[in-house]
């Protein structure tokens, strides 16, 4: 291989690596998004979810369905996370049927 073709193969893959990261990058890029998207779609379904429940059975605050999932709320020896996932999960699964 000549000098020429040597430095133009080499300026090739240069420009295949540059394009390459480009890509990674774009692709890292949408999956971030994408994972914000769902991310956000599932907490404000949570969040409507508890706003039914917390109306329905007659309480002011319960849980915050934030990105840490903290607790907003927890009345002194009342506990109702079971009860909660419990019909979070049964109304998860009927609307997938």
């Amino acid at each position: 291989m000549s000098a020429r073709e040597q430095k133009l193969s080499e300026e090739l893959l240069t420009s295949k690596k540059q394009q390459l990261e480009n890509y990674r990058s774009a692709i890292s890029e949408s999956a971030t998004k994408e994972d914000q998207a769902v991310t956000g779609q599932v907490n404000k379904e949570i969040n409507d979810f508890l706003k039914r429940y917390g109306e329905a059975h007659g309480y002011d605050y319960i849980l915050g369905a934030t990105n840490v999932g903290n607790v907003v709320f927890a009345r002194q020896g009342k506990n109702i996370t079971e009860e909660v996932l419990k019909e979070l999960n049964a109304e998860y699964t009927d609307s997938k049927k």
